[in-house]
């Protein structure tokens, strides 16, 4: 029951609404897409990057807010309120961890906004940028509703990543195998479809950037606890001679 992101090729929109209808081996998928907001509050302005986020993503995700709520199923649709969702680090830095900070106004985009809710401090979901540029999951720092139909979008439009949550027994390669019939099916009927996924689950996603760094750390102290092995062993070989 991991969840698991597609990755190394983007998909449009009517392509995860096919995946998330048809689908069999995910209990839930969503789709986001990353951005670079302008937020403004109280006539300041930051340059933030975050994402648009279908209404399901934090449910599929099984993620809370810290304070407040996440963005929740029904709240990209268009006729709904426009609301965003902030980082722990934002609303230290720009709110100084006002708690009251929910139910505030901001502008995003130009367009007033309500804050809804703040992450939680660890919260970590990695940021990978076109150009597979891999930023820190901790740069992400604005989260707000994806309100496009996805029908009115063009299945080649390959602007969108897809979470999704694995059913219990169903493991990344048969979902992958689902996937990869689907996205073949859609482009023979669709030309412009993808027919490429690529699956791996969301844990190995998180760890992947740093890997070498830890398997350097895994082995520095690997060392460290060998020699001082050794060092102890020196010392009750000297006491039992003595």
């Amino acid at each position: 029951d991991d969840p698991s992101v597609t990755t190394g090729v983007q998909a449009s929109l009517p392509s995860i609404a096919d995946w998330r209808a048809r689908s069999r081996s995910f209990e839930r998928i969503a789709a986001y897409r990353y951005w670079l907001f302008n937020l403004v509050q109280r006539d300041e302005a930051d340059a933030l990057l975050g994402a648009y986020v279908s209404g399901d993503f934090f449910e599929t995700l099984g993620t809370r807010a810290a304070l407040g709520r996440t963005i929740e199923p029904g709240d990209d649709r268009a006729s709904a309120g426009r609301v965003v969702v902030i980082s722990d680090a934002l609303w230290r830095r720009r709110f100084g961890g006002d708690p009251s900070v929910v139910g505030r106004a901001v502008r995003v985009d130009g367009a007033p906004h309500t804050v809804v809710g703040v992450m939680p401090a660890d919260f970590q979901f990695p940021a990978t940028i076109p150009g597979d540029a891999v930023l820190p999951s901790r740069a992400l720092d604005v989260w707000t509703p994806l309100r496009v139909d996805a029908a009115a979008e063009s299945w080649g439009s390959h602007n969108y990543w897809a979470l999704g949550r694995l059913r219990s027994g169903v493991g990344p390669g048969q979902a992958q195998a689902e996937l990869l019939r689907f996205a073949a099916e859609n482009h023979v009927q669709h030309g412009s479809a993808s027919k490429h996924v690529g699956l791996r689950q969301l844990r190995e996603y998180v760890v992947a950037p740093v890997r070498p760094a830890l398997l350097m750390i895994l082995g520095a102290v690997g060392l460290v606890l060998l020699i001082a092995c050794a060092n102890v062993a020196n010392l009750l070989l000297a006491r039992a001679t003595a």
